[in-house]
């Protein structure tokens, strides 16, 4: 079984770049540099109106980001 974590992101953008900052330490350096463009577009898209972003991580170390329209 593998165990994952899911956080919303929410905040300033100051506050949404720490965020996403923070939850990637853990990865390997390939993959953070990898994922430089996700983090971008992660924190762009979490400061739109009506827009849900997650992220997705794993006991691995590995991230995904999950996006979405908030409905309600």
């Amino acid at each position: 079984m593998i165990t994952s974590h899911k956080t919303i992101l929410s905040g300033s953008p100051d506050d949404l770049r720490r965020m996403v900052e923070k939850l990637s330490l853990d990865q390997e350096p390939h993959e953070y540099q990898a994922g430089t463009r996700l983090r971008e577009l992660a924190v762009a898209l979490a400061m739109q109106a009506g827009f849900n972003v997650s992220v997705i991580s794993y006991e691995d170390g590995s991230q995904d980001n999950a996006s979405g329209f908030k409905v309600g």
